[in-house]
């Protein structure tokens, strides 16, 4: 037996003895020690009974617990997944972007190139209009 066991059981004996009426032979205090005993007993598997009941919740909660957080943990590792991928798609995106943009560069200086090219060639014309109009009234005269 447990040390607590004895002393509790030595201080039911001591109430026994002192706060109920005298027993008048051995016999009767066996009794009295064989029932507080019980009465021990009793409480103790209660005690038992309740203390398994409190692992099973806690084991419960810590089931609980697990699984919420390996569920948290797998969202994490998706989302991250996903912020991963979005960063790839944006740095690809992004380097299209500037290559399309110095494309567009190259095109409008093109264009400033070819409008002053056809520039050119109306005022060549327009001038070339006037010299046969000219030649033409001169002819004329």
């Amino acid at each position: 037996m447990s040390e607590s066991f004895l002393i509790l059981t030595s201080y039911l004996v001591y109430l026994v003895i002192h706060t109920m009426a005298q027993p008048s032979t051995l016999n009767e205090i066996s009794q009295i020690i064989l029932s507080k005993e019980r009465e021990l007993h009793q409480f103790h598997d209660l005690r038992c009974g309740q203390l398994e009941a409190l692992v099973e919740e806690r084991d419960q909660l810590l089931l609980e617990s697990s699984r919420r957080f390996e569920k948290l943990k797998d969202d994490f590792e998706y989302n991250l997944a996903l912020i991963q991928a979005r960063d790839v798609e944006i740095e690809r995106l992004e380097h299209e972007l500037k290559t399309i943009q110095s494309e567009l560069g190259h095109l409008n200086d093109e264009k400033k190139h070819l409008l002053a090219q056809l520039e050119a060639a109306q005022l060549r014309e327009n001038d070339l209009v006037k010299k046969n109009e000219l030649d033409r009234i001169n002819s004329k005269v």
